[in-house]
């Protein structure tokens, strides 16, 4: 039989994929640390996540390894934890690894002292040593021997390591006395420098979408209307789609690309970054109504439902890089493989719109499918119709063909992983996107997405004014900060397409609740984790990273709620907030999302509230609300006015209802005279923009 360590026991797909290692791994819990205390034992974590190319690599050399797990079970109290179960033990490893080696990354691998004092923070380890690293294997006998001969040198090296990393994360904030109109221009002139003009993007290495970068360059561009913004992202945008990092027969995006080229991808895909990158694609089509960013938004939609949706209606975290043991071998195709499927003219055309060649199209990864190919656009449509003499219409026709026949033979190839947590803090994400995009297109199938997940989280999620942040069967964990920061902002913006008024009530309850919890009264800024952790540890997380710091979205969330209803406590928190992180931190890219506030102060911003004739919600408030947000007025707030606005915005209660739809178009909680009539009022909205 399978050995069958403690993880059996877990709810994470992470853990269960190693509860059947030898060694005897625990969960993360303080009846675990207290196992090592009482046994004076050296503790051995791992921190990962199901999707992750290199911790199945660490798996499969070591911790399935009979020799590494006899010393780690002798040796060790050792710990897996899944880093989306636990993101406050994880953040707080992370950021000593980054302090003390000038980067991170997973799998994150930690040795303590039983008294949690750290004696090696890395990454990805090896199995045996190397010219480049030590191995696992000789690092764990080296330190279990030394622990039983001379515990008094560890215990002196774990305390000249604790003073090299300043492993102390309080904030020491003061307030910047320098926020301004130029504080914008500062982070668009870093950004400006940053970018690679010949590929789109950010850096000449390593290549991520970066939506918090291209967020910031949009409004950038509608508050100073540089046309140099929009482009850096629209050439962003164009560059992602036709490559490799884009997966061409699935559609959605892939984490990042190995490649300045963007040709090169790591495979894993995650829900953050669909929802991200396809809001930025949505809101680069309300700006330029070119239509490719739109049909781009749709097609991360289709990816997001068909790979990503759970038959509960919310949305699974993420999907794995590998299948049968190799990266990338779902999305990478032979040319056998193709021959199988497609034949004579049709495999021409295929090949040379997507680079296709006999033997593999990369060379610098060997530790992919031999003779693979990744898919990228390597001809455009005009061209291929000049080549081969037919309509683009025609070439159109027989691609959109292909694809379907080269999807079918992936999905029978191979299967992909997916790691079926649903996490209220992405799921807030996803329904910010998916509300977006019924705001873009008036499908109605998006906004029913958007229902349905939002309505997933209140039944299942939420419970006496706690909000879990993870779900398998049930909710469980207790939310931390970004659970109810993406969540509430996912509800203002489901509100706003579809304006029921439910999901402003959960909104703005919650950020009630998460002030409560959260919010540090003394620096101005909200806690991550509401209790103190296993390690005594209560943190503060204020950079933008893989998704928006919680901060970030905390305080956009409680400028939004000052502005719909008029509590002015809400506004000076977030000013507060806003001048604390700024007067905090070093690097103002590192807080490009916490700019939509400045945004909202120094840009065009709006109150959009809509009057109609006993409350009504009929066609014609419907056609204000598609018509306000078919536009890209990212400093806005929609509402409509009825008892329960009346009541939570006191500056709406003496407007007065005409027998007309009217519409008062107010700016900080100033509204001048209505505008009357369905014709007028789109006629007003269009002329804003």
């Amino acid at each position: 039989m399978p050995n069958k360590n403690m993880l059996y026991k877990s709810k994470s797909p992470y853990l269960l994929e190693h509860a059947n290692d030898p060694v005897n791994w625990g969960e993360w819990s303080s009846q675990t640390l207290l196992e090592a205390k009482k046994e004076n034992k050296l503790i051995f974590i791992s921190i990962g996540y199901s999707t992750c190319h290199w911790c199945h690599v660490m798996q499969k050399e070591s911790f399935k390894d009979d020799e590494v797990a006899n010393i780690l079970n002798k040796y060790f109290i050792s710990i897996k934890i899944d880093k989306e179960e636990r993101p406050d033990i994880n953040n707080y490893y992370m950021s000593l690894c980054q302090k003390l080696n000038g980067h991170g990354g997973w799998p994150l691998t930690i040795i303590l002292l039983p008294n949690l004092s750290p004696l090696l923070i890395t990454t990805y380890m090896p199995k045996l040593s190397n010219f480049q690293s030590v191995g696992m294997l000789s690092y764990i006998k080296e330190l279990s021997d030394e622990w039983v001969k001379s515990p008094n040198k560890l215990e002196n090296d774990a305390y000249m390591l604790s003073e090299r990393i300043s492993a102390d994360l309080s904030l020491n904030t003061k307030k910047s006395e320098n926020i301004n109109k130029k504080t914008l221009d500062t982070i668009y002139g870093y950004l400006s420098e940053m970018f690679d003009y010949d590929y789109g993007g950010f850096g000449n290495n390593m290549k991520f979408p970066m939506p918090h970068y291209l967020g910031f360059l949009l409004r950038y561009y509608d508050y100073s209307n540089d046309y140099d913004a929009l482009n850096m992202v629209k050439q962003t945008l164009l560059y992602l789609r036709f490559s490799g990092t884009y997966d061409q027969i699935g559609f959605g995006v892939h984490r990042y690309s190995t490649a300045r080229d963007w040709h090169l991808p790591h495979f894993e895909k995650m829900l953050y970054d669909q929802a991200l990158i396809g809001m930025i694609y949505i809101e680069t089509y309300q700006i330029t109504k070119e239509q490719i960013f739109l049909n781009v938004a749709e097609e991360i939609a289709s990816c997001m439902l068909n790979q990503f949706l759970s038959d509960y209606g919310a949305f699974y975290t993420a999907i794995d890089a590998d299948s049968g043991g190799i990266e990338g071998k779902y999305y990478t195709i032979t040319y056998d493989q193709l021959c199988s499927v497609l034949f004579g003219q049709e495999l021409e055309i295929f090949s040379d719109a997507f680079g296709v060649e006999r033997d593999g199209n990369y060379t610098k990864r060997n530790d992919m499918l031999p003779k693979g190919n990744i898919l990228y656009q390597n001809m455009s449509h005009k061209e291929l119709s000049e080549r081969y003499n037919l309509k683009i219409t025609e070439i159109v026709k027989i691609l959109n063909d292909s694809i379907v026949k080269v999807r079918s033979m992936r999905n029978n190839n191979s299967t992909l992983k997916i790691d079926n947590k649903i996490l209220s803090d992405l799921n807030g994400l996803a329904i910010s996107f998916m509300s977006k995009l019924y705001a873009a297109t008036l499908n109605k199938k998006y906004l029913s997405i958007a229902r349905h997940n939002a309505d997933f989280i209140i039944k299942n999620m939420y419970d006496k004014g706690n909000l879990f942040h993870a779900y398998v069967g049930e909710g469980y964990i207790d939310g931390f900060l970004d659970d109810y920061a993406f969540t509430i902002n996912g509800f203002i913006d489901l509100y706003e397409s579809s304006i029921d008024e439910k999901y402003l009530r959960y909104a703005i309850n919650l950020s009630e609740i998460m002030v409560e919890k959260f919010y540090d009264k003394v620096e101005n800024v909200f806690y991550f984790n509401k209790n103190f952790n296993e390690q005594n540890k209560k943190e503060k997380i204020l950079s933008d990273i893989a998704t928006p710091a919680g901060n970030s979205i905390a305080i956009y969330d409680l400028a939004k709620i000052s502005r719909i209803t008029g509590n002015i406590k809400y506004m000076q928190m977030a000013n507060l907030g806003l001048e604390s992180i700024i007067g905090a931190g070093n690097n103002l890219l590192n807080y490009t999302v916490l700019m939509n506030v400045l945004f909202y102060q120094f840009g065009k911003s709006y109150e959009f509230v809509i009057a109609a004739e006993n409350d009504a919600l009929n066609n014609d408030v419907y056609e204000v609300i598609n018509c306000i947000n078919k536009n890209f007025i990212p400093n806005k707030i929609i509402l409509l006015k009825s008892k329960y606005t009346n009541d939570i915005a006191d500056y709406i209660k003496n407007m007065p209802t005409n027998s007309n739809l009217s519409l008062y178009v107010c700016k900080n909680n100033m509204c001048g005279k209505p505008v009357i009539g369905i014709k007028a009022i789109k006629q007003y909205i269009n002329d804003l923009k």
